[in-house]
């Protein structure tokens, strides 16, 4: 633990001289905002690291990870708000307080599902001691990706009640935006002008459906997110396959024509969902 501490002090140390003056102009020139992005960056790169590195990996990636908590911490105690120490309180204050069954005297759930419902239920007492100037949705930042915001600001409603308690629940709520959507794409087709009111409706009903469906992932407690980034780097590597199986130049695909695309892609597909499949 002596060990431990010294290198923590020694790396926040670390990063304080980049932020000092002399230091790095890139370190230096950062904000809490500017900084948004990489947050979200690192923080799929650990799940990657997860899911395909070895351990030696992992552990790098949540260092980058853990060098952004420590640059927030910087930023806040040259601007007076809070620093490193005020992070690590926080978060052990809270720790504490939501694990009444380990460092109180509530009785313990028998499961960590009882965990999890009893973490749901202090969350939510908190929830409704908590103020923030400017309402209650200003904590969500607007510097999010578009799908990481659809999930805060659900979950931040949630916390004062305004949710579905399953997602079996909220699923109708998609069904009712899709038929929105449909009806108002209609619109636009037969819209006089395409670039008119009807496009800015179809496409205000599009982004009302993707919000439900984020609604469903977070209650299913899939990071839309994450699966979204997922299905990307899916996509990436079927279409690889397809170049291997058709050639990878753009005029042979289009020259191969949409049927041999599909055909290809489905191989591709079925390569990867067969069992030991590479």
């Amino acid at each position: 633990m002596a060990e431990t501490a010294d290198r923590f002090q020694t790396l926040v140390e670390t990063v304080e001289r980049l932020r000092a003056p002399g230091g790095c102009p890139w370190d230096r020139a950062q904000t809490h905002a500017s900084l948004a992005p990489f947050a979200l960056e690192e923080a799929r790169e650990v799940v990657a690291a997860i899911s395909d590195g070895p351990p030696s990996a992992l552990a790098d990636e949540l260092g980058d990870l853990l060098l952004q908590v420590l640059l927030h911490g910087v930023i806040g105690a040259e601007e007076g708000t809070f620093g490193v120490a005020d992070i690590l309180a926080a978060l052990q204050d809270k720790l504490i307080r939501r694990h009444p069954h380990v460092f109180g005297t509530d009785p313990s759930p028998n499961s960590a599902a009882g965990v999890e419902r009893r973490w749901a239920e202090i969350k939510a007492r908190e929830a409704r001691t908590e103020r923030r100037g400017g309402g209650w949705l200003e904590a969500v930042s607007r510097t999010l990706p578009a799908l990481a915001e659809a999930e805060a600001l659900g979950s931040r409603a949630a916390k004062v009640g305004f949710d579905w308690e399953t997602p079996e629940a909220a699923w109708p709520k998609v069904e009712e935006e899709r038929e929105e959507f449909l009806e108002a794409w209609t619109h636009w087709r037969a819209a006089s002008c395409p670039d008119g009111e009807a496009r800015l409706a179809m496409a205000a009903e599009l982004g009302d459906l993707l919000f439900a469906v984020v609604n469903v992932a977070r209650l299913l407690g899939v990071d839309a997110e994450s699966a979204l980034v997922e299905t990307n780097e899916r996509f990436r590597r079927r279409f690889a396959r397809v170049e291997r199986d058709l050639g990878p130049d753009p005029q042979t695909l289009r020259e191969a024509g949409l049927e041999a695309l599909n055909a290809a892609w489905g191989r591709a597909k079925a390569a990867e969902t067969r069992p030991g499949a590479g």
